[in-house]
């Protein structure tokens, strides 16, 4: 039988506290979390049960536990003539192969498939 949302939830929390002493910054501990392959996806893989525990009092828990990091270092951003139009990405041998066989199957060069999704996530904050 499934484990309940209760029960995920905490193990979760206690995930939460036990590595909140080993990150530098809320930025750090909320990526460890919610990150792919992360114990959220993981210990909540289904919509429906991630939805009724963001509506609950122990997601709230949890998101008061990675408010309580330090917001860490923030970078200055570069001027526009700082930036030159390059950038180095590391990705996973898995995404990389399914980025190149999105791209193929698309009949576009990876970076045109790259910057089109950016372009997506860029226009989807304005």
């Amino acid at each position: 039988m499934a484990k309940s949302i209760e029960k995920r939830a905490s193990e979760l929390i206690a995930f939460a506290q036990e590595k909140k002493s080993q990150c530098a910054s809320w930025v750090e501990l909320s990526n460890l979390i919610f990150g792919p392959g992360g114990p959220a996806m993981q210990l909540f893989p289904d919509r429906e049960d991630r939805s009724k525990w963001v509506k609950s009092d122990s997601f709230a828990e949890l998101q008061a536990i990675i408010d309580s990091l330090p917001e860490g270092k923030v970078r200055e951003t570069p001027s526009r003539e700082d930036c030159n139009g390059k950038i180095l990405v590391r990705l996973p041998k898995s995404i990389h192969a399914a980025l190149l066989q999105e791209a193929e199957l698309e009949d576009i060069s990876l970076n045109q498939l790259i910057l089109s999704k950016l372009c997506v996530q860029l226009k989807a904050l304005v």
